[in-house]
């Protein structure tokens, strides 16, 4: 079964394109829709009596460029990424460990072990979609930057944009141990503040400093006098800003002054530079007001926003606020208590107004985290971009479904209740799904087991004088059709 690290978000409704392949050959293909649970599902699924057997995986789209061998798996022939994948093979680290550690960053991403993963020789696999398509270019600097985070060592192969990769079990693993999990989160491409851990840019002999946002360990690397190098003070209150915007106020002052000071006194250093000046850099006073500093600017400024891109932003807005609003028939619509019910103009601007008053983006030419500050440009930008995100096509009719819709459960045979979906043909209690579109639900939940409604029988009966014809029918009237015997008994005020 699936491990239950899901959460009432987009990531049972948003769905990626992902390329599977029966065999290594990959003469043939099939584009997918799927969203992460259910990956996750038909990894756990798929069996085949060898590994050689088992299908291929790539979260990205493919045009119908081959190889001279017939091969559809090239890097020439990636059209789009829809996300990543990288494939750890040491037999160290547990499928586990990488769980907690995505958890802790907060990236939705799916695990699962390889087909020739033992329980005491570890070998898995992360897959983390981005939000949206994505150039095939991009690829590259989301998956080191995801390997740069989890701080793991993968595959060299996990870099290759076409590279793909086995799913399911191999009945031929006697010691198999498969298993996949599914974590929550962030979209990685969405996630600026990761920049950190981007691998520092190469710097040849005598090459000027580079300029952009290098991450913690990038800016380290610069401190130093010579080549390639940029000073001491500079690179140390950059690189110490990009550490406080990551770790917040919370972080370890002792383990980053530290840190900074196995920097400083390891740089090489200039002939004329006085000594004084480095023992003043390694001092408490210089190291505590620089991380206090740091902290006092950078280091509790909220979620992280797009400053440019309107699309991204309320793409994140919806994402974290309300992942289930529509903008249907000129209005908002948005999911609770198992309907769609309209919501204000107003109040979706005053949400998106809260919203990036509390959020951060990235600026300046350093690149630095700073306090969003909406203003009525930004935030009118954002709506418009959030009405298109949410649209949703006039004339679809409630109730239908708006993925596709489920086998064997057509609408109109269906109750909508705040605890789940009843299916009239046999009573049967669903758990609400977004999907459904419905402006309707009873104001009630479901129980199959309730208790005969005494006293509103009795009041009934006195009301109407004991006809019985009466009393059934004012039943029939509220309970609707959801009960065959006419009583109350699935319904709990």
């Amino acid at each position: 079964m699936m491990d239950a690290r899901t959460s009432a978000t987009t990531i049972n409704v948003h769905k990626i394109v992902v390329t599977t392949f029966r065999d290594h050959r990959a003469k043939e293909s099939e584009r997918r829709h799927w969203s992460l649970p259910e990956i996750c599902d038909i990894v756990l699924r798929t069996v085949a009596d060898t590994k050689e057997k088992l299908p291929w995986l790539k979260c990205a789209e493919f045009g119908e460029t081959k190889t001279a061998k017939g091969s559809l798996r090239n890097d020439a022939n990636v059209v789009s990424v829809s996300g990543l994948e990288l494939d750890y093979d040491e037999k160290l680290i547990s499928i586990q460990e990488v769980v907690a550690k995505l958890e802790k960053l907060g990236i939705r991403a799916l695990t699962y072990t390889s087909p020739s993963n033992k329980k005491t020789e570890f070998k898995w696999r992360v897959v983390a979609p981005f939000s949206q398509e994505l150039p095939p270019k991009e690829r590259a600097k989301y998956a080191k930057r995801l390997a740069g985070a989890l701080g793991i060592a993968f595959d060299k192969a996990s870099f290759t944009l076409s590279q793909s990769f086995y799913y399911g079990r191999a009945l031929g693993n006697a010691e198999a141990d498969h298993k996949a999990f599914v974590v929550d989160g962030d979209f990685v491409d969405l996630r600026d503040d990761l920049v950190q851990f981007d691998p520092p840019p190469p710097s040849g002999e005598g090459e000027k400093p580079r300029g952009g946002h290098l991450g913690f360990e990038g800016y380290l690397a610069m401190v130093g006098d010579g080549p390639g190098r940029d000073g001491i003070n500079g690179p140390l209150t950059r690189a110490t800003a990009v550490y406080a915007r990551l770790r917040g106020e919370g972080l370890d002052r002792a383990a980053l002054k530290e840190r900074l000071r196995e920097v400083i006194r390891a740089a090489p250093k200039k002939a004329d530079r006085p000594p004084s000046d480095i023992e003043r850099y390694l001092g408490d006073e210089y190291l505590d007001n620089l991380i206090a500093t740091a902290i006092a600017k950078y280091g509790n400024t909220g979620i992280v926003v797009s400053d440019k891109d309107h699309v991204a932003r309320a793409r994140t807005f919806r994402e974290q606020q309300r992942p289930h609003l529509l903008h249907y028939r000129g209005s908002f619509w948005d999911y609770q208590a198992g309907a769609y019910s309209a919501v204000g103009e107003d109040v979706v601007n005053a949400h998106v107004w809260t919203f990036l008053d509390s959020a951060a983006t990235i600026r300046g030419k350093e690149r630095v985290q700073v306090r969003f500050q909406p203003n009525r440009s930004s935030v009118a930008e954002t709506l418009a971009a959030l009405k298109a995100l949410s649209i949703l096509d006039p004339n679809v009719v409630s109730p239908s479904w708006l993925d596709g819709g489920r086998e064997k459960l057509p609408p109109e045979e269906i109750i909508s209740f705040p605890n789940g979906l009843l299916d009239l043909r046999d009573n049967k209690l669903y758990p609400p799904d977004p999907s459904f579109f419905t402006t309707a639900a009873l104001g009630f939940d479901y129980v199959a087991e309730a208790t005969e409604p005494v006293q509103f029988k009795q009041f009934l009966e006195e009301i109407y004088g004991g006809d019985e014809s009466e009393v059934q029918l004012v039943q029939e009237i509220r309970a609707g059709p959801a009960n065959s015997d006419s009583s109350l008994s699935g319904f709990s005020a």
